[in-house]
């Protein structure tokens, strides 16, 4: 066995699982049904109380040690919520089947049948999450996707307005929604906001510029510090735009 355990058995009399005294540390002592003790160490990773184990008694091919579950959960329109790919740390350190005796991981991928996919070594688990890592970057590849799929029905139902002579440029930035801002490239909303970006320098060197102006002919002007990177330039336009399309409301 993998993990060595401390075990002491007593007698006792009748067949009811005894109550016995709590050594020091991590280690519990558990009735054996039948008759007898069980003194064994609790691992550092285990979160059980066994509380109920040391109520009730155990046969000790049945302890099991479990550790917090890590699980993505998702909340349901009817309120409801449901987990998926829950994964936690697991050991029954006195089986006999050469794997579930040292310490696992027990990947459930869905809820709904509660399946355990086996017994799992480090290099199992980190095959499936280079697995998940892959999924996760299809799933931000899909989000672009869908931030251009709204892009795409945005400018073609203005298209139509501007077909039918009903000046869709007037205001075209004001059919948009915050997560639309949050999400569109910013060079669409710069064009829907019919928003120009101006680098202006600071008066004071502590603080950054970042001021959005609105014209009277529906027009922005976005002054922005020229000290902004990149990063912080794209942040600071859907900000401003946010918080624009939001006082408009």
């Amino acid at each position: 066995m993998s993990n060595t355990v401390a075990a002491r058995v007593k007698p006792a009399e009748g067949d009811a699982p005894q109550t016995a005294p709590q050594t020091n540390d991590r280690t519990i002592t558990y009735p054996l049904v039948g008759g007898g003790f069980l003194a064994a160490p609790c691992p550092s990773w285990c979160t059980s109380d066994h509380s109920d184990d040391v109520e009730r008694g155990i046969h000790p091919g049945e302890l099991l040690h479990q550790g917090d579950e890590v699980a993505l959960a998702f909340e349901l329109p009817d309120g409801t919520s449901t987990r998926v790919l829950a994964v936690r740390i697991e050991q029954y350190p006195f089986a006999h089947d050469g794997e579930s005796d040292r310490p696992h991981a027990c990947l459930v991928p869905s809820e709904d049948d509660g399946e355990c996919t086996g017994y799992l070594s480090a290099m199992d688990l980190n095959a499936e999450i280079r697995r998940a890592e892959k999924h996760l970057f299809q799933l931000r590849k899909l989000s672009e996707r869908l931030a251009e799929a709204a892009v795409e029905e945005h400018a073609g139902r203005h298209q139509s307005l501007a077909a039918l002579d009903r000046k869709p440029n007037v205001g075209t930035w004001m059919s948009l929604r915050l997560d639309d801002v949050a999400t569109m490239p910013v060079h669409y909303l710069l064009k829907a906001f019919a928003a120009t970006v101006v680098e202006v320098d600071s008066p004071d060197e502590g603080a950054l510029v970042e001021h959005l102006l609105a014209h009277p002919d529906g027009t922005h002007t976005l002054n922005l510090d020229r000290r902004l990177t990149q990063v912080m330039r794209e942040q600071s336009t859907r900000q401003l735009l946010a918080n624009r399309l939001y006082t408009r409301r």
